[in-house]
């Protein structure tokens, strides 16, 4: 027990006590890391600089593009030299001409299920097998007559680009 006490007197002696005072420091400069520091804070700015001036001059080349190519469709006297609304018109005719499946039927899917029934029954054999053939044979006629006429589309365009290719 005379130890303990003896222990905490002390300590709290040591925390009465003064404590003597300290002489200043002399403060360190690393001068060469300031310097590196800052060299390579310049060169990080510098890049910086170089990235925005690249970016603007590519948005400036861009912009140059898109003026050239207004001024260029100006000179043209007809700029929509392929009109789809006209084929896209004689395609849905040619389409619709003959019991087949288009993508433009309302109801395809349901004419789908009543040509192709998958495996169930039909009540009459000769009436079912020749409905299918009839409406395959017509939609692979429709499909031929809507590439035929997209093809004459194609050459009719084409002649008006190689006209304008030579102005």
């Amino acid at each position: 027990m005379r130890s303990r006490a003896a222990v905490a007197a002390l300590v709290a002696l040591l925390l009465v006590l003064p404590v003597p005072s300290a002489k200043a420091q002399i403060p360190v400069t690393d001068v060469a890391h300031i310097g590196a520091t800052n060299y390579h804070q310049v060169l990080h700015y510098i890049a910086r600089a170089l990235e925005i001036y690249q970016k603007y001059q590519m948005i400036y080349n861009q912009y140059s593009q898109l003026v050239y190519q207004v001024q260029a469709l100006a000179k043209l006297e007809d700029p929509s030299f392929r009109e789809i609304a006209g084929l896209l018109f004689e395609i849905n005719l040619i389409l619709d001409e003959a019991e087949s499946l288009v993508y433009s039927l309302r109801n395809l899917n349901a004419v789908f299920k009543e040509t192709f029934p998958g495996w169930t029954e039909p009540k009459d054999w000769n009436t079912a097998a020749f409905a299918q053939v009839t409406r395959t044979l017509n939609t692979l006629r429709a499909a031929l007559n809507t590439v035929n006429a997209q093809d004459r589309h194609v050459a009719d365009a084409k002649a008006k680009l190689d006209l304008m290719k030579a102005r």
